[in-house]
């Protein structure tokens, strides 16, 4: 059936967007929100590609609705701007802010929010992964990792600023919207799974039975005592320099 609701996660690397978004799946009260336009991706690559982005969108809300008509989809905030850039290119759409453009598109639409407090914990959970290869755990698996990960300052720092400067593009994008998302606090999601779970349902105006069951976490923790390490150090090395007058102010983060 085609999708008579629709929610957007906007989301930035490594705040639990994937842990939130199998939940959300795995009720099958939400859609599939999953990265539907990731310009990398396997379904962009295979639908979306070359394709009028009206027709793309409307192809996303006929297959991967749920039963009880609910779209979502996982964006990022480098994603969001590449598919402006995909609209932009249609004559209706060369003016138009991006949020008319969105709620044209997608049936009584809807957005959800999902942070991470510690920055350089979320910016060292991206380092090692992206060395390591290991994005996700799923939960009772071990991980299968290629090289052991290596400490960096100046890397982890860079993806410190540029975790920052997506939250704010995040920022400008809902206030040009005019509008207030649920926002879910990844700190607090893990504490609270199945209650959080219950709040975004009821912000995307999704009846839960009474008598539902909730799933496990499908996802397991990534973050071990190397982890907890790798943070201390790193905001050691941060403090120090910034004690240090000889330290130029665009090494450290914002």
């Amino acid at each position: 059936m085609r999708a008579t609701s629709a929610y957007l996660i906007l989301s930035t690397p490594r705040s639990g967007s994937t842990l939130l978004c199998r939940a959300l799946e795995s009720t099958n009260l939400a859609g599939t929100p999953h990265e539907y336009f990731r310009p990398e991706g396997r379904y962009w690559a295979r639908h979306g590609a070359g394709v009028d982005p009206v027709a793309y969108i409307e192809r996303l809300l006929l297959e991967r609705a749920s039963p009880n008509g609910v779209f979502g989809a996982k964006v990022s905030w480098r994603h969001l701007l590449h598919f402006e850039r995909t609209c932009r290119m249609l004559p209706p759409y060369h003016e138009k802010p991006l949020p008319d453009i969105l709620s044209e598109l997608f049936p009584e639409l809807r957005y959800v929010r999902i942070t991470r407090g510690e920055k350089p914990r979320q910016a060292i959970s991206f380092w090692k992964a992206y060395q390591t290869g290991a994005w996700g755990q799923i939960a009772g698996q071990e991980n299968v990792t290629t090289q052991a990960p290596a400490f960096d300052f100046e890397g982890i720092t860079k993806i410190v600023r540029m975790l920052e400067d997506h939250e704010t593009g995040i920022d400008e994008f809902f206030d040009e919207a005019g509008v207030r998302p649920l926002t879910v606090v990844y700190e607090e999601f893990v504490d609270a799974y199945e209650e959080t779970v219950r709040t975004v349902l009821r912000h995307l105006g999704t009846r839960v039975p009474d008598d539902f069951v909730f799933a496990a976490p499908p996802m397991a923790r990534q973050a071990d005592a190397e982890t907890d390490a790798w943070v201390e150090r790193y905001c050691q090395i941060v403090e120090e320099r910034s004690r240090d007058p000889d330290t130029k102010a665009d090494r450290l983060p914002h």
